[in-house]
């Protein structure tokens, strides 16, 4: 009975880890912005 307890809680704390650090990727990805200038010294803009 405690064996399982203890497989339950770390099955759950597990698969929290893993969708938290899922949608974190995926939130970083969405967050993510180019820069306005990405080469030193180009007088180019690459933002529209």
């Amino acid at each position: 009975m405690v064996g399982r307890v203890i497989d339950r809680v770390c099955f759950l704390v597990m698969a929290s880890l893993f969708v938290l650090g899922t949608v974190s990727i995926f939130l970083m990805a969405h967050f993510n912005q180019a820069p306005a200038a990405p080469f030193p010294g180009d007088p180019k803009c690459y933002l529209p």
